[in-house]
């Protein structure tokens, strides 16, 4: 099995929609990464469940999502921007561009390693 060079609309509207959750949540960007306890000696090992295992997943995702967003040109940029967060930019060809963004976004998010 070979993992797909381009993702799917359907795939891709998905990780979009992570995405918009990501950035409205007030959550700060993972605590700057330090963790929530810490480390040390524990008798039976560390397991987490499936949802906080899910939960890593969806961040983790999001933040790739962002990172690719970013990482586009302005133009595309801004109409992500505008189509998903309803951020108030105005130009002309917006649905172009916005077009553009998710072809370019279909072929990097899987050379980042997300599918």
């Amino acid at each position: 099995m070979t993992l797909p060079s381009m993702l799917d609309a359907g795939r891709l509207d998905q990780l979009l929609e992570l995405w918009v959750i990501w950035m409205r949540s007030s959550q700060p960007l993972r605590d700057l990464w330090y963790p929530d306890g810490a480390c040390g000696c524990v008798g039976g090992g560390y397991s987490q469940s499936f949802d906080d295992m899910v939960l890593a997943s969806d961040l983790r995702a999001a933040e790739a999502v962002d990172a690719c967003i970013e990482s586009l040109a302005t133009l595309q940029k801004l109409a992500v921007m505008h189509k998903h967060l309803y951020s108030v930019f105005r130009f002309s060809d917006l649905e172009s561009h916005y077009l553009d963004a998710r072809t370019a976004l279909s072929l990097v998010l899987p050379q980042r390693g997300v599918y």
